[in-house]
């Protein structure tokens, strides 16, 4: 019996070991290649640049789209599709299927004497494209890429995502006009859309078409790209979309609404007030109906109480959301997917500004500014019982924060507006910041409004972005944040890095024009390759 007890206890052992020991093994694989920067694990979103499995790059760039196949540091561009009628901004990849959106165009109606909706004296109506080609053999086959479709969807486009190999794409309507049809099909031809009112038509908000007020409306696509010639989903909603949150519970639109409100004015006289109002309501994800719409949240000065996408978090069927009140200050809400509230904390904040929100292992950070930068961490792990655990106020504030490895990295700028990279130490309540990195003398980045142009490469100790005419790559050494390389260009629009990626051990860095190897853990230069379209 001891010696069944002993064999038993060394099973265990052996067991718990290597459990720990793959799990570490799992932190420390390098993977293939590196991917794009979303806001929701397992959620793509579009950008200008995706990768394929073995090495391939697509890039969307000024004069067209290149395929190239990257390989041990060495670039050969194997597809260049110019494009002359059509202005692609984002790209998808699924599976054999490349996703173009963009395109937008306008067109012209008729010349109106006078109309709030005109452009150099035209009434127009403006139209998203979505283009899928074939890359099913990006080795062969010429180099262009076929098309196998073509869908032109009614507004301008606002946002989109790709799940479990369906696209998402939704566009904007900021006027009335119409062209006859809301979506127009290479494959199906064209289709009207039934508007679908998600808070009804009440009457208690504001609804004159071709007024200030006008409302407007948003079109949300689903097209099944595992079948790509099949019928596709379509829905109009008849209200203003201000962003959405898409996650694995389903699809949550931040929605605005101008609404008529009767209140006193000096007492007794009664005034018609028009307040502008935030509202969240939830689609599923299949038949793109809304289920559920919650109370309308109003902010003071007409301003918005939500500010974007996000700020908001679906977790273990709740939501969480962080607003701004009518008192000024800011709160974090648990909702049930029903959209009915939980529980809050409020009074965070009051009189400060809104920058960087982002949720993580049961916390929710955000970032306010006034005088001082307050990175505040609030423990939303119980939904009914909202707590605000700690607070660290340093000098500049983060516009963009992001959990790197067991750290926080906070990208913004200092009090000056240059820019500023922090590390934070977030394991315990009160948040501590480590150290920064300030990079003097600029004061934009396209990477604080657009996280997907960061490269985020935990496993090989990379983050990385472009300042001007530099990319800086950043990286934790001995618990502390530093530059680990500064790639400098020579200031032209062509050569300026706009997106960086990282494959089988090379980082590589693409301009409009061209796309520079380096090989890791040192980045030592490799070469430079031309990509550009018409040479």
């Amino acid at each position: 019996m001891k010696k069944f007890r002993t064999a038993c206890f060394l099973l265990i052992a052996a067991l718990l070991c290597g459990a720990v020991c793959g799990c570490a093994a799992d932190r420390s694989e390098v993977p293939e290649s590196s991917s794009t920067n979303v806001q929701v694990n397992g959620i793509d979103e579009a950008d200008i640049v995706k990768l394929l499995p073995g090495g391939y790059i697509i890039k969307l760039q000024s004069d067209g789209i290149t395929v190239s196949k990257a390989k041990s540091g060495l670039v050969t561009v194997l597809k260049k599709n110019p494009i002359v009628d059509y202005s692609p901004r984002k790209m998808f990849v699924c599976g054999n299927v490349l996703v173009a959106i963009g395109g937008i165009t306008r067109v012209y109606i008729y010349e109106p004497e006078d109309d709030y909706y005109y452009s150099d004296g035209w009434l127009y109506a403006a139209q998203t494209e979505i283009r899928l080609y074939d890359i099913t053999e990006p080795e062969s086959g010429g180099e262009d890429l076929p098309m196998l479709r073509s869908i032109l969807v009614r507004g301008d486009y606002a946002a989109s995502r790709l799940y479990l190999g369906k696209l998402y794409v939704q566009t904007i309507l900021n006027s009335e006009q119409t062209l006859g049809y809301d979506i127009k099909d290479s494959l199906t031809g064209n289709k009207k859309l039934a508007a679908y009112a998600p808070r009804g038509n009440s009457g208690d908000y504001e609804y004159r078409r071709g007024s200030d007020y006008y409302n407007g409306g948003a079109i949300l696509v689903c097209l099944n790209l595992n079948h790509y010639t099949a019928e596709y989903k379509a829905t109009f909603y008849d209200c203003l979309i201000k962003d959405m949150y898409f996650s694995e519970q389903g699809i949550f639109f931040i929605a605005g609404y101008y609404e008529r409100v009767w209140e006193l004015f000096f007492l007794f006289f009664p005034r018609n007030t028009i307040y502008f109002s935030n509202y969240i309501f939830s689609a599923d994800a299949e038949t793109l109906q809304i289920k559920a719409v919650s109370a309308g949240l109003r902010s003071p000065n007409w301003g918005n109480a939500i500010a974007d996408r996000f700020s908001l978090h679906a977790a273990e069927n709740h939501l969480f959301v962080v607003t701004r009140e009518k008192d000024r200050s800011f709160s974090v809400r648990a909702y049930g997917l029903d959209l009915k509230l939980i529980s809050k904390l409020d009074g965070v904040a009051r009189n400060e500004t809104l920058h960087g929100v982002t949720f993580e292992d049961g916390y929710c950070y955000f970032v306010t500014y006034r005088n001082v930068d307050p990175l505040f961490k609030v423990d939303i792990s119980d939904p009914k019982n909202i707590k605000l655990v700690g607070e660290l106020k340093i000098p500049g504030f983060s516009e963009y924060l992001k959990p790197f490895s067991c750290y926080m990295l906070g990208l913004g700028y200092t009090d000056g507006r240059q820019v500023k990279v922090s590390l934070f130490d977030i394991s315990g309540d009160e948040p501590v910041e480590i150290n920064n990195v300030v990079i003097v003398n600029f004061s934009y980045v396209e990477a604080i409004n657009n996280p997907k142009a960061i490269l985020v490469n935990e496993p090989n100790n990379i983050f990385g972005f472009s300042v001007g005419n530099s990319y800086y790559v950043f990286g934790i050494e001995d618990g502390r944040l530093s530059v680990r390389k500064k790639l400098d260009t020579d200031g032209s629009a062509s050569s300026r890095i706009v997106r960086a990626v990282t494959i089988s051990g090379y980082f590589y860095a693409l301009s409009d024009s061209a796309i520079e190897s380096y090989a890791l853990p040192e980045f030592g230069f490799v070469d430079a390759f031309s990509v550009k379209i018409n040479v």
